[in-house]
Parts: structure tokens; C-alpha cells; sequence
């Protein structure tokens, strides 16, 4: 299942590409502090075959996406959704007594926009539609 291109007023939201090498190491080095050219090359290779692999096996679109400014077409950052296998809720330490035996599936989402993009309003708008387009294809 791929939800796939997304757009909003200001951005565009779509699977990352080979050809978002270089503006995606530029985000590891000022997001994450992660300077390792083979660390992103090995990210990127991984998460586009990600892509294909959940499809073929009819899951959730798992995984990071790319925003890029619809007036340039700039990567600015990245939106996602993360699974969570066993959610903390099953926790005794956490759970109520009551829920302490029930497991369901969880989601995460998460977004990250380069410094410099950041205070404009590009993650809420990012987000917002992620989860839109994830409720729509996911019911």
C-alpha cells in the first residue's frame, strides 16, 4: 500500500529516491548529528526497499518519507510512521489491571525538518496530512 504522492499548500510529501542522496545526508549531519556518508547511503538503500517490501506483503506504509517545498522541490525534512510491536500499555508497571493481558497494534509518528525550516508551520502541515491520507487508506 503506498499513500503516495501527498501534497499540501506548501509541500509535497513522497517516497525518498537515489536521488535524494546528497540532501539526505545534509539532514543526517544538522538533524541528527550523524556525519557517516555509508551510514546514509545504507539508510536510503534500506528504506527504498522498504517501500516495495511492505506493499508486497499489504502493510501499513511504514517508515520515513520525504517533504520537499512544492515551490522548489527542496528536501526540508522527513514524516513517518513507526510501528510499535509490543506497546508499552502491556506493561505491568504502566497498565491499568485491567489491561494488563491486551495487546493492539501501535503507531508512531514522527517528523524532523532541517533547522533553518523549522518555526514555519512545515511539520504541523507535514503531519497533518500524513495522518489524513493514513486514516483514508487504512480506515
Amino acid at each position: 500500500m503506498s499513500i503516495f504522492d501527498l501534497e499540501t499548500e506548501r509541500l509535497m510529501i513522497r517516497e525518498y529516491k537515489h536521488d535524494d542522496f546528497e540532501e539526505r545526508k545534509q539532514q543526517d549531519a544538522e538533524i541528527w548529528d550523524q556525519d557517516d556518508e555509508d551510514m546514509s547511503r545504507s539508510w536510503l538503500e534500506w528504506t527504498i526497499s522498504t517501500y516495495r517490501e511492505l506493499a508486497t506483503l499489504y502493510q501499513p506504509p511504514y517508515g520515513d518519507y520525504a517533504v520537499t517545498l512544492k515551490s522548489n522541490g527542496e528536501l526540508i525534512g522527513s514524516v513517518g510512521l513507526v510501528r510499535s510491536i509490543i506497546p508499552w500499555g502491556v506493561f505491568d508497571a504502566v497498565a491499568p489491571p485491567e489491561q494488563r493481558n491486551l495487546v493492539s497494534p501501535e503507531f508512531g509518528l514522527y517528523w524532523a525538518i532541517l533547522p533553518r525550516y523549522q518555526a514555519h508551520g512545515y511539520a504541523t502541515e507535514a503531519a497533518t496530512a500524513f495522518v489524513a491520507a493514513i486514516f483514508e487508506k487504512m480506515g
